[in-house]
């Protein structure tokens, strides 16, 4: 699964601005943008420095969205290894008793996670299983709200040389028991990508969020509710 807490992130590096992705013939089939974020398969080999890689369909988003949001669409192709980027820097965790901050010079991320929530208002039930908050698939609870309630993102915020901007709720109100101990951000000139996952067991799920400056770019989510 693309964006597991044991693969690396690339990122597209290019002086024209994108790159084509091929197949195993070296036909053209797709392209990816500078600072657009994929994994290296980790089923196949580098062949003739051609690096096979594993990446979101880009190009559709979310229906009544401003923001790109891709779920369980993964695409596959080969793309030359002089074009790719590792991203391996990454912002630094500010310790703080109530919010996970981010932040460096210029940019900070702040989340606050949540905790004894139990869905109610917009949540739809069959029997007692959890099937639906705000018409999304809840993410990471296999339909089970354990006694203690479940953990949730609460609020978020983004803020680029001290300008503020909230991150809507829709963006992840879905998103429940975050596994915030491995949650890390990296830095890619003014781009910065949270890698952040959640749920348990078979109910793992795993999101990047892509901001540029205060700006959050898209959402992509891999894995099964």
């Amino acid at each position: 699964m693309p964006f597991s807490k044991a693969q690396e992130l690339y990122v597209i590096h290019d002086h024209d601005g994108y790159s084509n992705i091929r197949d195993q013939n070296g036909k053209i089939i797709d392209r990816l943008l500078n600072n657009q974020v994929f994994t290296i398969s980790a089923t196949l080999a580098i062949k003739n420095n051609m690096v096979p890689i594993e990446y979101p369909a880009y190009g559709t988003k979310t229906k009544n969205s401003k923001i790109y949001q891709y779920e369980n669409e993964i695409k596959k192709g080969w793309i030359h290894q002089s074009r790719i980027k590792n991203l391996i820097n990454t912002v630094p965790l500010v310790e703080d008793p109530i919010e996970m901050i981010f932040k460096d010079h210029h940019f900070c991320l702040e989340l606050l996670i949540g905790h004894n929530f139990f869905p109610t208002e917009n949540a739809i039930f069959k029997g007692d299983q959890f099937i639906s908050m705000y018409g999304k698939l809840p993410l990471g609870v296999a339909g089970n709200i354990p006694k203690e309630g479940l953990s949730t993102i609460e609020d978020a915020a983004v803020i680029w040389n001290g300008k503020e901007e909230k991150i809507q709720t829709i963006y992840y109100h879905n998103f429940f028991q975050p596994n915030t101990r491995d949650w890390k951000v990296y830095k890619n000139d003014t781009y910065y990508y949270l890698k952040a996952d959640g749920g348990d067991g078979s109910q793992y799920y795993s999101s990047i969020w892509v901001f540029k400056e205060n700006k959050l770019q898209y959402i992509y989510i891999a894995g099964t509710p």
